[in-house]
């Protein structure tokens, strides 16, 4: 009656499980964890945005307007140059991915016609057939496989590195725009309006580390209740994405199996009856 399917909100590697096919879990268990090296790092960039912010506050309330604004001045420079930098990483991240991605549609589009080539040649009895520059043969269109899934498995590797690289950039054009904004709200303003612009700012950076806290959360998933683990997609070293469940978790205490049986059959059963049902090689107890 219940089953829910565990898909994971962040993707990336994993590096633990904790339950098999089988095993019950209780809810709030920890199921898997994903590598968070790169959200602990973001969290670590929100908290010392935070502390940046709030002491720049601070010290903006201890002097006058004109202090106020060339702290500013200074505060958006050094965020624009984290902002150009954040643009050159993600550039250089998303070319170094693109390429990949060409690189593998060329080599899977090569390979699907080597394929097609070779087989038709092995129907016809033939142990190698020319391939215009190349001798095709079994071992070519391993080879061009091999190939191909290596370039595969690099491009993927680097979807990890490609997001946080975008997630960097987008957080710091925020944060370059709010800087921007605070200074031509600050202009012409008494101290009370710089206040308030820096208990905005402030509140802008306290949510930026509620976002990455909540952001770090994800890459340890849990189950929301209790059963058993009747399906298991992820393994360590493997990738953990939302594109298919990682878990899958069955409260087959209130499971119900119904199915059809001959008459004959019928009279041999009774309810109140124990019963084992087995599926996909895992026995479950019931009751009729």
């Amino acid at each position: 009656e219940q089953s829910v399917y565990i898909i994971p909100l962040a993707q990336g590697t994993v590096t633990e499980t904790f339950f098999d096919v089988g095993d019950e879990v209780h809810a709030g268990d920890v199921l898997f964890k994903i590598d968070d090296s790169g959200a602990q790092l973001q969290l670590r960039q929100a908290q010392l945005t935070y502390n940046n912010t709030k002491n720049q506050a601070d010290s903006a309330l201890t002097t006058q307007q004109e202090s106020a604004n060339m702290q500013l001045d200074s505060g958006i420079a050094q965020i624009e140059t984290q902002y150009v930098s954040a643009q050159a990483s993600w550039k250089q991240a998303k070319d170094a991915y693109d390429k990949l991605d060409d690189a593998y549609d060329e080599l899977d589009e090569a390979y699907d016609k080597v394929k097609e080539i070779w087989s038709q040649a092995k129907s016809a009895g033939l142990t190698s057939v020319s391939g215009g520059d190349v001798l095709i043969d079994q071992n070519y269109v391993d080879d061009l496989k091999k190939q191909r899934d290596e370039i595969k498995e690099q491009r993927d590797a680097l979807g990890p590195q490609l997001n946080a690289a975008e997630t960097a950039m987008e957080n710091f054009g925020e944060m370059y725009e709010i800087a921007k904004k605070s200074k031509e709200l600050s202009q012409g303003s008494g101290v009370e309006d710089t206040k308030k612009q820096l208990n905005t700012g402030l509140q802008l950076a306290g949510l930026g580390v509620d976002s990455a806290e909540l952001a770090l959360s994800y890459y340890q998933v849990t189950t929301p209740i209790s059963g058993k683990v009747t399906g298991k997609n992820v393994e360590v070293h493997g990738m953990a994405t939302s594109a298919s469940p990682a878990y899958v978790i069955a409260n087959d205490n209130t499971m119900n199996v119904t199915y059809n049986v001959s008459e004959a059959v019928k009279n041999t059963l009774t309810v109140g009856q124990n019963i084992t049902v087995e599926r996909n090689g895992v026995e479950y107890t019931g009751v009729i």
